[in-house]
């Protein structure tokens, strides 16, 4: 059994709208004038989670390796590479990938 990791940045809308990106400004340009609910994350159980939530999800997944002690996620954390050097947002699938062993 797969365990849970984060796949992609993602936003909801009031209308129940749900885009997803490499980070949440793309998300945000998707949707255009829509109202913005929540800022997030996408599961790869196909599961929309908040930021706090997806901390702790990404840390337990090894997806994340800094030490920032808020435990809110950012979507920088799994593809910048001043943050993480083992994961980086793969556009052709629409999520993060893993692209070398710790």
């Amino acid at each position: 059994m797969e365990h849970e990791r984060i796949i992609s940045a993602a936003v909801t809308c009031i209308n129940g709208t749900i885009a997803v990106g490499k980070c949440h400004n793309d998300c945000v340009k998707q949707l255009g004038h829509f109202d913005l609910l929540e800022r997030g994350f996408l599961t790869n159980k196909n599961k929309f989670v908040d930021r706090k939530t997806a901390w702790k999800i990404a840390k337990e997944a090894g997806q994340i390796e800094t030490d920032n002690t808020s435990g809110i996620l950012m979507s920088d954390f799994l593809w910048d590479k001043i943050y993480n050097k083992y994961w980086e947002w793969n556009a052709s699938i629409g999520e993060y990938v893993k692209i070398s062993e710790k």
